[in-house]
């Protein structure tokens, strides 16, 4: 609708924002309480969240619904040559 425009300042906004809310939650968070246990089933949770995001995206990526981006337009060239 165009009723809201995003520039620098809200983007640096939203990047402050995170940063307090990571900054909040390490405040919020006790060591002493945390054992081998919680941390093995967090890393768990994050290995597998992880692997099902990038499942996902190999499956988007075989649909054709994720397209490949180059950095270099000399190195895709290549690449799109060699297929």
């Amino acid at each position: 609708m165009g009723l809201v425009r995003s520039d620098n300042t809200i983007k640096f906004l939203a990047e402050f924002g995170l940063v307090f809310l990571f900054f909040q939650a390490g405040l919020e968070s006790k060591r002493d309480e945390i054992g081998r246990a919680e941390l093995r089933l967090g890393a768990l949770a994050w290995l597998a969240s992880f692997a099902l995001a990038v499942g996902f995206v190999g499956v988007l990526y075989l649909f054709g619904m994720v397209a490949r981006r180059c950095s270099s337009p000399s190195f895709c060239r290549r690449r799109r040559s060699a297929f």
